[in-house]
């Protein structure tokens, strides 16, 4: 087996500045990941913050069915094969996201998501429809991995943790028919697709994403039933610890995961000994995998609890409707994964300054944080000058999570916008122990492989195209630092905090300035409406959700 290296030049972490007392990016000894030519479409991200074990005091409570198959409740789709590309990462996540579609009952089981649509515009993005992330770019660039093989854009791996930086940007998800999965001979390095579906065919959106520990198998199990199915990684050699008659998985190992896969259920009492070595302990996870009908039984196999790769982590993904008229403000369109935290304090606090396009009503904020278990504030200003709280505060809630991820908090008290309005929103992350607080940001890097002739090469690259007055952090004095720097290697990038308003017609209302309060009113919103979107030849679609 072939393994070749990779290496990070920054991974994400803040670090004081024991003169200035700032936030400054720090930019460790490379770190090497090892992968092999068996890896089927995931990739390690450096400086990863893994979630945290809860502590039993904040455990899942409550028991759960000994055996759970999410096949009997109808909530799967057909096994699908990705060869011959490496796209496991989309594959798992697509049909996470079918699982948990079916399960709130927007779609029912023939539901086709394409996984090639979310793989293609992570490379090749369009910037979104507000035009905020127009030069942030993804870049991958083809390059000899072993004597006669060059690793393209398709192969270019993915995670669990990329795809809820990329996903909670709202693309990536379409039918199938209109992405459909590429043949085995197609061209691929002139494969295209339409950029104007980037934006206009997704139907559905991420409105939270959760990375839990897999030693918390109580969480899993509650979040599979309640969300559809999970995405785990482990590393997969069918040829040396797959039994083929039973389908069970066991790897004694301690090996790098190479592998996404979707879990469906459990069977805490799955016997040991219908694995190739005995782990000790009865109990598997029921995995539906990616490799055709063929692999384990019909595509399905019993991996166990005691495997020795499984990843530290696990993903669930919650999906909504489209609804039309929402704007979503952002400022991060990479998936690059970085983060600030301050390493002498138990709290952060970090904010994005927008523009209101239009006269719209801000009704929810999205968050990314590695935190697990936390408390959080989120205040939002309108009037905005300098700092972010240079305006005048309009809404201000407090909340808590348990689960590491992406956070979508429906704001109590809605703020009115005025077209040409700037207004901020702060989000402040509260842990117990301090320098794990941490908020997720959008930051310009890149990483290097060693190809097959020994060059040290540049092979993904991603650009974060910040600007000043964009994105700050806040000191522990109170002060506001900008995250932007004219030196990119100094620039703690943009935050991933984001504002998700609607159009609303105000009656006698206008922008302020720091100084003045306006009571505003404002017409009923149009409630929010589902659309149906028929598939050609299909007299009864299933489903889905368009831009009107």
């Amino acid at each position: 087996m072939m393994v070749f290296f990779i290496t990070a030049s920054a991974f994400g972490q803040t670090e004081n500045d024991p003169i200035s007392g700032l936030l400054i990016w720090i930019d460790p000894a490379e770190k090497t990941i090892e992968f092999s030519i068996d890896n089927y479409g995931l990739s390690d991200e450096p400086g990863i913050i893994h979630a945290v074990l809860m502590t039993t005091a904040v455990q899942e409570k409550g028991s759960f069915p000994e055996k759970y198959d999410a096949r009997e409740h109808k909530l799967i789709t057909p096994v699908k094969d990705q060869k011959p590309y490496d796209l496991c990462w989309a594959e798992s996540v697509m049909s996470m996201a079918e699982s948990n579609l079916i399960k709130k009952g927007f779609a029912d089981s023939s539901i086709d998501l394409s996984e090639i649509f979310a793989h293609y515009f992570q490379w090749f993005r369009v910037p979104d429809p507000l035009g905020l992330t127009l030069n942030d770019k993804n870049k991958w660039y083809t390059y000899e991995s072993y004597e006669g093989n060059f690793r393209e854009w398709i192969n270019s791996w993915g995670s669990g943790y990329r795809a809820v930086l990329l996903l909670s940007g709202w693309p990536g998800i379409t039918n199938e028919i209109t992405a459909p999965y590429p043949k085995a001979d197609a061209d691929i390095t002139n494969y295209h697709l339409d950029p104007s579906l980037a934006w206009n065919s997704s139907i559905a959106k991420l409105n939270d994403a959760w990375w839990i520990s897999m030693n918390d198998t109580q969480a899993i199990k509650r979040l599979i039933m309640k969300y559809g199915s999970a995405v785990i990684a482990f590393n997969q050699d069918r040829t040396k610890y797959l039994n083929p008659d039973t389908g069970a998985y066991y790897c004694p190992d301690s090996l790098y995961t190479n592998h996404l896969v979707n879990v469906i259920g459990w069977d805490d009492s799955y016997p040991s000994y219908n694995f190739l070595s005995n782990p000790g302990i009865d109990g598997a996870w029921l995995v539906k995998n990616s490799f055709g009908t063929e692999w384990g039984n019909d595509g399905y196999f019993w991996l166990s609890y005691a495997d020795k790769t499984l990843s530290e982590d696990a993903f669930i993904y919650d999906f909504g409707p489209i609804v039309p008229g929402i704007k979503s403000y952002q400022y991060d369109g990479t998936v690059s994964y970085n983060y600030i935290n301050d390493p002498d304090s138990n709290m952060i606090a970090a904010a994005n300054v927008f523009t209101a396009i239009d006269n719209e009503k801000l009704f929810s904020v999205g968050f990314l944080s590695p935190s697990s278990y936390f408390s959080y504030k989120i205040e939002v200003y309108r009037g905005v000058k300098n700092t972010p709280d240079s305006g005048i505060l309009y809404s201000s809630q407090s909340g808590s999570e348990l689960y590491a991820g992406y956070h979508t908090i429906e704001l109590e008290t809605p703020v009115d916008l005025y077209a040409g309005d700037r207004f901020s929103v702060i989000v402040e992350i509260t842990t117990e122990e301090k320098g794990k607080a941490y908020i997720m940001t959008d930051r310009s890097e890149a990483y290097k492989v060693t190809d097959a002739k020994g060059n040290n090469l540049v092979f993904q690259e991603f650009i974060s195209a910040s600007n000043p007055g964009e994105s700050f952090y806040r000191r522990s004095n109170g002060s506001w630092t900008d995250c932007w720097n004219d030196d990119p290697s100094k620039s703690l990038g943009n935050v991933r905090i984001k504002a998700f308003t609607k159009f609303s017609s105000y009656s006698g209302m206008k922008s302020i300035g720091v100084t003045e309060s306006v009571k505003t009113q404002y017409d009923q919103v149009t409630p929010y409406d589902l659309y149906r979107l028929d598939d050609p030849g299909k007299p009864s679609a299933i489903p889905n959700f368009i831009n009107r």
